[in-house]
């Protein structure tokens, strides 16, 4: 496509150097640049600031670079043109949707927003669709999947680039509905920018990211602009019973589904009953009353119950359908997501959760269970929020009979150092120090607490859920919660033989 083309795209650009030029593709690495590429030099934080690397991408064959500041004079290439403009995000996202065909305005898009329930909301809304016979596609942080292929997803929310990419590819593939998960991350960065959604949904707002937000203000606005991105005659779908509920509700410009536990809600639940086996309510909605029974355990699944049945009523997904996809619907994985312990006598479950509130909501469904014993493991991650450490700390002594505190993914601090900011938050409170054990090899960790269970106790091992890797340095190296407890279960099963 002609730059000039894409240009089009932008309501403010100053341009120095020819736009009679053909622009094959973007790229945002100076080492994958192929001839004709325009490189976009990205300033986001924990991203190396692609500027110094205008060069590199020029010897490989850019044409074009988009940047927010022109070169210095010394600095300019002979050949390349520079689009210059005031946010590189944005406007690397309006261009790549011109290029592709601007593919969300083919496509009915539900976005999710929320600190948690963003990915089992996205996996039941998709359920739901496909239950009415439309194709989808999913983006989230488990997996982009669509036309019967699946991949892996580097975030919960791809770069604007590759974002337009992906639903480009789920247009060819003959995707009509996409639901995806919408971090506040990519609303900050512009990540989604262009992409008109028919339906918005905010699941909750926590303590999270606050490493990246200013404030917990600065954290809300951020999910808001997700509402204000709903087409005016789409519908918002909001928790009311959310603190927040309120604002993101008058950030909509459209019609609003509020959904809840309590009475003011336009989709509500009553009579809820929770087990680990699973859930049932009473649903009530504009399209009438159902009995719900699903295997999605916990009141937290309710909530996501309630916000998937949102999108799907506003997407004219019939009632029944809704119903039956919940009583069908097995858990995402990593959510809550169980071991086989079959003989053994106890449970083992491993959770995504990984901040002190979604720590919460599983340990508590958990303690509701009335286990002998409850035995948590968990760790923090690295180059993140080291107020959330003491915090995760003692919401797990305080549901948990017995802790194993182990690390996560350190990245680039010292696990060492990590467990010391969680522990910091239990010698203040005086905790007994026999309630917790530290075990800094998490595989270890794990083994020692699957080693402890007897019959009638539960083991939760929280924290990376769906992961197959740890994060240590620079380096991903294979591991997985699920995997490892396995393997501790099995090893107990063959002593159990001998």
């Amino acid at each position: 496509m002609r730059l000039s083309e894409l240009l089009a795209a932008l309501r403010i650009a100053q341009v120095l150097g020819p736009v009679d030029i053909e622009v094959t593709g973007f790229s945002m690495d100076s080492r994958k640049v192929e001839p004709g590429n325009m490189f976009v030099a990205l300033t986001e934080p924990e991203l190396a600031d692609r500027r110094q690397f205008v060069g590199a991408a020029c010897e490989a064959g850019a044409t074009s670079v988009l940047i927010e500041e022109p070169l210095p004079y010394e600095a300019r290439l002979p050949g390349l043109t520079q689009v210059v403009v005031p946010n590189v995000q944005v406007a690397s996202a309006l261009m790549a949707a011109r290029f592709y065909g601007e593919p969300a305005k083919r496509l009915s898009m539900v976005g999710i927003t929320g600190t948690k329930g963003k990915t089992t909301t996205t996996y039941l809304t998709v359920a739901m669709l496909e239950r009415a016979g439309l194709s989808t596609g999913l983006i989230g942080t488990v997996h982009i999947r669509y036309g019967g292929t699946s991949e892996k997803s580097p975030n919960s929310t791809p770069h604007g680039i590759e974002l337009q990419k992906i639903l480009a590819r789920m247009v060819d593939a003959g995707v009509s509905a996409v639901a995806m998960e919408v971090s506040s991350h990519a609303l900050r960065l512009h990540r989604v920018a262009g992409i008109p959604y028919r339906v918005g949904i905010f699941t909750n707002l926590g303590g999270d990211h606050m490493n990246f937000h200013s404030s917990v203000e600065d954290y809300a606005q951020a999910k808001s602009m997700l509402m204000s991105s709903v087409t005016v005659n789409g519908m918002t779908v909001v928790n009311i019973d959310d603190p927040r509920g309120e604002y993101m509700r008058a950030s909509s410009l459209c019609e609003c589904y509020t959904y809840g536990l309590s009475e003011k809600a336009v989709i509500r639940a009553t009579d809820v009953k929770t087990s680990l086996a699973g859930s049932s309510f009473v649903l009530h909605c504009p399209s009438g009353t159902r009995a719900v029974k699903t295997h999605l355990p916990g009141r937290f699944n309710v909530y996501n119950a309630l916000a998937a049945a949102g999108a799907a009523l506003a997407m004219d997904v019939p009632l029944d359908a809704i119903v039956e996809v919940l009583a069908e619907a097995r858990g995402v994985p990593g959510r809550m997501e169980p071991v086989d312990t079959e003989g053994l006598g106890f449970r083992v479950i491993v959770d995504y959760a990984h901040t002190a509130e979604s720590m919460e909501n599983v340990l508590q469904t958990l303690r509701n269970l009335n286990p002998q014993k409850l035995i948590t493991v968990f760790g923090c991650g690295g180059d993140r929020d080291r107020t959330r450490r003491p915090k995760m700390g003692r919401v797990a002594v305080a549901y948990s009979d017995r802790v194993y505190i182990t690390s996560d993914n350190p990245r680039t601090e010292s696990p060492r150092a990590i467990i010391d900011d969680i522990l910091a938050g239990l010698v203040e409170d005086r905790v007994d120090p026999s309630a917790y054990t530290v075990v800094e090899d998490r595989a270890e960790a794990i083994r020692q607490a699957i080693r402890e269970a007897r019959v009638g106790d539960i083991v939760a091992i929280l924290g990376k859920g769906h992961e197959d890797y740890q994060i240590i340095g620079h380096e991903r190296i294979h591991f997985d919660d699920r995997e490892v407890a396995q393997l501790a279960v099995e090893e107990l099963r063959r002593e159990m033989v001998k």
